[in-house]
């Protein structure tokens, strides 16, 4: 019936402390159906910004085209092969990539042979990016703006602590200890 390509359609572009970029996974299957789909060429490429690094991406992915007589019979999930892919400076602040894959395919006629006489495609995006770090952003802001504004006035009016009523409520509360003690006993 069809080829499905799973990709993520966004992912944040991480580094492992080796320098490696880890990049999204790529697989495709066949949709569910008896009809199970010949691929002859998986197109991948990556552009966007900036550039060198969508170009390094780019390397650890390989497009590939099969000859109408070795088509690859598409009958369980295959990921797609990726190379290491290094980079070995700091990943850049606001980087927004596209990975596009497109696999054409044809489907299988009665026999399970590729019904050659008609190609289809199916073809999956994901979105790379790294968020621009708070660091990397100016924000220009006048001189006023960034002293701290006075604390507000309190909301009652406190009142004076008075020793003579602050010493009554403690012989109550005595009392009432002592009351306790004895309807305890």
């Amino acid at each position: 019936m069809g080829a499905k390509i799973e990709l993520l359609n966004r992912y944040q572009l991480r580094k492992k402390d080796n320098d490696l970029l880890l990049l999204p996974v790529i697989e495709i299957k066949p949709t569910e159906s008896f009809n199970l789909p010949h691929i002859s060429r998986i197109d991948i490429s990556v552009s966007g910004t900036p550039e060198d690094l969508a170009a390094q991406i780019q390397s650890a992915y390989k497009s590939v085209n099969f000859s109408t007589t070795t088509l690859l019979k598409l009958s369980t999930p295959q990921r797609l092969k990726q190379t290491d892919c290094r980079w070995n400076e700091p990943l850049p602040a606001g980087v927004n990539c596209t990975l596009q894959v497109t696999v054409e395919y044809f489907d299988s006629d009665e026999t399970g042979n590729p019904n050659l006489s008609r190609s289809k495609n199916s073809t999956a995006e994901c979105n790379i990016w790294i968020y621009t770090s708070i660091e990397d952003t100016v924000i220009q802001m006048p001189v006023r703006d960034t002293l701290p504004l006075p604390l507000p006035t309190p909301f009652y009016k406190p009142e004076p602590v008075n020793k003579a009523k602050n010493q009554k409520l403690h012989i109550q509360a005595g009392l009432l200890s002592i009351s306790a003690l004895l309807i305890l006993q």
